[in-house]
C-alpha cells in the first residue's frame, strides 16, 4: 500500500510538473539560518546579471557532476571571494537552478576541484532585490576584479 501511494505521488508530480521531478533535498532552516550557513560555507558570494545560458553537451562532460548548463554572468558586486567582472558558472543534476538571460541574481557559489564555479537550488540563487534579507547579513559589497582578455 505504501509503495502504491509513493508511486502515485511520483507519477502525479511527473505529469503535473511538466515532466520534471526534482530529487533535491536541501538542509532545512529559516532564511536567516540558511544565509548564515551559506555565508560561512560558500567559496564566493556575488551578484550578477545573466549574459548567456548555455546547455552543456552530454558527450563533452568531464566532471563527476551531471552539469546541465553553464551560465555567463556579468558580476556587479562581491561579498566573499575574489571574482572577476565576467564569470561562468555551472548548474545541474537534481538540484539544478534556473536562470533567465538579462535577470540579475544573488549567487552563493562553490568551487569544483578543476576550479569551476557552481551553484544549485540549495545554495539559494535568487533574483536580486535591494529588499533581500541576505543583504543585511552579508555586509558591505565590494567591486569585482577587472576582467581578463580571453
Amino acid at each position: 500500500m505504501r509503495a502504491t501511494c509513493t508511486l502515485l505521488l511520483l507519477l502525479t508530480a511527473f505529469f503535473l510538473g511538466e515532466g520534471v521531478v526534482s530529487a533535491c533535498l536541501c538542509q532545512p532552516g529559516t532564511v536567516k539560518e540558511i544565509v548564515k550557513r551559506l555565508k560561512k560555507e560558500s567559496f564566493a558570494i556575488c551578484r550578477g546579471r545573466v549574459v548567456k545560458v548555455h546547455p552543456i553537451d552530454f558527450s563533452s562532460r568531464n566532471s563527476a557532476r551531471s552539469w546541465q548548463q553553464s551560465i555567463d554572468f556579468q558580476v556587479s558586486g562581491v561579498w566573499k571571494g575574489e571574482l572577476r567582472k565576467e564569470i561562468t558558472i555551472r548548474t545541474g543534476g537534481g538540484c539544478a537552478a534556473s536562470f533567465s538571460e538579462g535577470q540579475e541574481y544573488l549567487l552563493y557559489l562553490d568551487k569544483e576541484k578543476d576550479g569551476s564555479l557552481y551553484t544549485d537550488m540549495c545554495m539559494r540563487p535568487v533574483p536580486f532585490s535591494k529588499d533581500l534579507i541576505d543583504l543585511k547579513m552579508l555586509g558591505k559589497e565590494k567591486e569585482p576584479l577587472p576582467s581578463t582578455d580571453r
